[in-house]
């Protein structure tokens, strides 16, 4: 597939991405290679033996197709001028493309050649791609009920399979959505008198903080007292996951919104009706597993081992509570340059010139990319039209005043007329400067010493449009040092920043490279940032900062992922070990 081709294509599918409600990709398709290729009219058939029907076309009118005969021996893969007199259009010149669709049919393409002659060769393979869109359109028509219908008996099975609750309310969640057609699910649990959210769609961890975690927790509240908060009641429905249906006794709830009134009934009672036993089943098991605990704890004592039982729990007790061991808090990030400069695009307009590519080494000041505005252009041509007609006009009045006696009233009318230009040439002169600086500014220069860093800059940059701010490029230092920026978890953040606090030092960090994890280095904290926010994979976390002074990262590149363990004082081994236990136990009895 050639470029011109490729182009079309992929202007098509980001123009049908936009518009996904002005027809389908094939009509989308036919309209921009119609613009490409400067052919109109434009139309799509389907020929089975001597009969053709129409797929798709261009314009407002039905095309005929012609009615020329030496068609019916069409070849996959050939394309055939039609004579003016045979076609029917007024176009000056027709052409037909074939391509196999089946054994007994062909895909059509017939074009109106209006500007400079097309290549046949782009023809053949745009006709070739409406063949294959055609065969997958066919096959998505057969294969989507069957496997509508799969995916959901699937679904079902899976919520039988595991005995975790969490496993089953996040399976509802974002399993059964797609399915439902739903455009959120939501599944809660209660705590004594307060139900949290613990699946929703689309989140892997629901915030119990959030707003959308808040809703959905009111929604259910709101339907165990008979009283419905949701803005839209016809989009939204709220069950309880028990086999009466009843809130009394109901431990889970689900929350179902629709994108449009509630739909497939059916299929919403079977998911309830499953999910209803599974939860019970979770349920039943958790409260085999306390009598087998005691079950074990009575043969223990029946069979006199529970002095050694006690004794060994009593000296593994006083183990973790008197010996001390390094706290150390796990944090995940990225090895990044020292020094690093993002480029942004200064204005409007096109990339013309590019001078660098991925992994380009760099100096100050040297060139990076040139766009080109043709507005901009045009305003200087005009602002330096208006300023030589300013120029020359009080040339003229300068003329006039020395060369011959002027009376009073025409001395003065000219000197008015002197002062108002003059000031409109100085005006005009800041706008000319103001433009210029503007078209310096198109020259990109790189404003550090390094290297750039972008994957497919040529594909993504050359002769593409950019707007003003867009980033273009990074460039980074290698050689001026290296940093790690690490994203500590919320849960403990405060360890390591009750350590920086109180400790006489920077606070010790050993890390190692995912790119080469056998090599583990040491480095002290530098900075921890003082808010919380977001992180990419959507976890709440601190940012923590470490200098890399003095020390040979190798060929490493940037973003380069990285596992570090900040060194937070020592605390007992038993705090070490259950940490997360205690942690989960103090949310618990907050909760």
């Amino acid at each position: 597939m050639n470029e011109t081709l490729q182009t079309i294509l992929i202007q098509a599918e980001q123009q049908h991405a936009r518009h996904r409600n002005q027809g389908d990709f094939t009509h989308q398709l036919l309209l921009q290679a119609a613009g490409e290729l400067s052919l109109n009219p434009l139309s799509l058939w389907i020929q089975h033996g001597q009969a053709t029907e129409r797929v798709a076309w261009t314009g407002d009118t039905q095309p005929a197709f012609p009615a020329t005969s030496g068609l019916e021996n069409l070849n996959h893969g050939e394309v055939r001028v039609i004579p003016q007199t045979d076609s029917g259009f007024e176009s000056p010149t027709m052409l037909l493309a074939a391509s196999a669709l089946a054994a007994d049919a062909l895909i059509l393409l017939l074009a109106g050649q209006q500007g400079p002659p097309v290549d046949r060769d782009d023809l053949s393979q745009l006709v070739d791609v409406f063949a294959d869109l055609q065969r997958r359109r066919l096959l998505e028509s057969f294969l989507d009920p069957a496997a509508g219908e799969s995916a959901w008996q699937s679904l079902l099975l899976m919520l039988h399979v595991s005995l975790d609750e969490r496993v089953i309310a996040n399976t509802i969640a974002t399993d059964a959505a797609e399915l439902l057609s739903a455009r959120r699910i939501g599944v809660g649990k209660k705590y004594g008198r307060r139900w949290d959210i613990v699946a929703t769609t689309g989140v892997s961890q629901p915030n119990d903080r959030s707003d959308a975690s808040r809703e959905l927790r009111n929604q259910i509240e709101s339907a165990v007292t008979g009283v419905s908060t949701a803005a839209n009641p016809e989009h939204c429905c709220v069950r309880p996951l028990t086999g009466s249906g009843e809130w009394s006794d109901a431990e889970w709830g689900v929350v179902v919104e629709f994108k449009n009134t509630v739909s497939n009934e059916k299929r919403l009672n079977q998911l309830l009706k499953h999910a209803s036993v599974a939860m019970f089943n979770c349920k039943a098991a958790r409260r085999r597993s306390p009598v087998n605990l005691l079950r074990s704890g009575m043969r223990a004592v029946a069979q006199m081992r529970t002095l050694v039982i006690i004794a060994v729990a009593g000296a593994t007790t006083a183990a973790l509570l008197l010996l001390q061991a390094d706290l150390r808090i796990e944090a995940y990030g990225q090895l990044m340059p020292k020094q690093r400069l993002f480029v942004f695009a200064p204005d409007d307009g096109i990339v013309t010139e590019l001078y660098v590519e991925d992994q380009s080494e760099l100096q100050v000041q040297d060139p990076l990319c040139v766009l080109t505005n043709e507005d901009l252009n045009v305003q200087q041509e005009t602002i330096e039209g208006e300023l030589a007609a300013v120029n020359a006009r009080l040339a003229s009045i300068d003329a006039l005043r020395g060369g011959r006696h002027l009376q009073m009233q025409e001395a003065w009318l000219l000197s008015a007329e002197r002062a108002e230009l003059q000031q409109r040439q100085q005006s005009l002169t800041r706008q000319s400067l103001i433009m210029t600086k503007r078209l310096n500014h198109l020259h990109v220069q790189a404003g550090m010493n390094g290297r750039v860093y972008g994957d497919r800059l040529r594909q993504t940059l050359f002769q593409r449009p950019v707007q003003r701010g867009q980033y273009l490029f990074e460039v980074a230092d290698p050689d001026a040092g290296w940093q790690l920026h690490l994203r500590v978890p919320e849960a403990d953040v405060r360890y390591v920043a009750a350590a920086a606090q109180n400790a006489p030092g920077p606070l010790e960090i050993s890390f190692s490279l995912e790119t080469s994890p056998e090599v583990t280095r040491q480095t002290t904290l530098s900075s921890l940032r003082a808010a919380t926010d977001v992180d990419r994979h959507g976890q709440l976390s601190t940012q923590a900062t470490a200098e890399l002074t003095d020390m040979l990262i190798g060929n490493e590149r940037p973003g380069a992922g990285v596992v570090a363990r900040i060194h937070c004082g020592r605390r007992s081994l038993g705090f070490i070990w259950f940490r997360k236990v205690f942690e989960f136990v103090q949310r618990q009895t907050w909760l």
